[in-house]
């Protein structure tokens, strides 16, 4: 059995980000939620005690010595960045938000869905998306890019704990909106399983989309949320009774 004592309440991101930049996912340990959503739950949409929510939304905040609270979207997977230094403090239903302003920090829930986290290599701007199918077939990358004042060559990407190809089956009706991306998509990306299914990773399919658009820096993605249950959530493991992780991203004030 796994000793969850030993286990991390943080993952940080590996990648040749700035030092200025932090980055990384929390996992589902050491917070304050009761079973089914112990422990760690950082949603506050899932049925959970607003208070435990509340008080593991602290943790994290005193874990990192956050001098502001992360922004936390109202994610309804679709497409829409919000550029957090021009959007009203009430603007938060989107599935991705960008800032080139120090000490705002970015901060993406998931539970299966693929977290992407983006920075420039002049550590000046930062980018946290919400990759579920609906958001990557719909074009969540190809939204965000063009806030970057930095080009496309001069940016890396992170991507946080996600569930894998082996874990991920959808059907025909999934496959068919990502048909608009076939020219970006490879054969192998939907691996045939049974007349009408297939198997597909999220960390494939946002990979080809970065590199279509120029962008070859990438890292994470060794992760899976359905397989570590010792560490992550999972909706399709567990059940619509299930916390969400964190995936952060901000830079140090100047």
């Amino acid at each position: 059995m796994t000793d969850q004592t030993e286990l991390p309440a943080w993952i940080d991101a590996r990648w040749p980000a700035p030092v200025r930049v932090h980055a990384g996912t929390s996992t589902r340990l050491h917070g304050f939620s009761q079973a089914p959503y112990h422990s760690l739950n950082l949603g506050d949409h899932v049925d959970d005690n607003p208070q435990h929510v509340r008080e593991n939304r602290e943790y994290l905040i005193h874990l990192h010595r956050l001098t502001t609270k992360p922004f936390w979207l109202q994610q309804v997977h679709g497409n829409r960045i919000i550029n957090l230094d021009q959007a009203k403090d009430d603007d938060n239903v989107a599935d991705g938000m960008f800032t080139s302003s120090p000490g705002r920090v970015c901060g993406i829930l998931t539970a299966d869905c693929l977290p992407i986290l983006i920075c420039n290599e002049a550590g000046s701007e930062i980018a946290a998306l919400h990759g579920g199918w609906r958001g990557l077939a719909s074009g969540i990358i190809q939204q965000a890019l063009p806030l970057f004042s930095s080009p496309p060559e001069t940016l890396m990407v992170w991507m946080g704990p996600a569930i894998s190809a082996r874990n991920y089956e959808i059907g025909e009706e999934v496959r068919k909106d990502f048909e608009p991306l076939q020219d970006i998509l490879q054969s192998d990306t939907f691996i045939p399983t049974a007349p009408g299914h297939w198997l597909v990773s999220l960390y494939r399919i946002a990979m080809l989309i970065l590199k279509a658009h120029g962008i070859d820096k990438i890292y994470g993605g060794q992760y899976c949320s359905y397989r570590d249950q010792h560490l992550f959530y999972s909706h399709r493991r567990d059940g619509a009774q299930t916390g969400r992780m964190a995936s952060l991203i901000w830079m140090d004030p100047d």
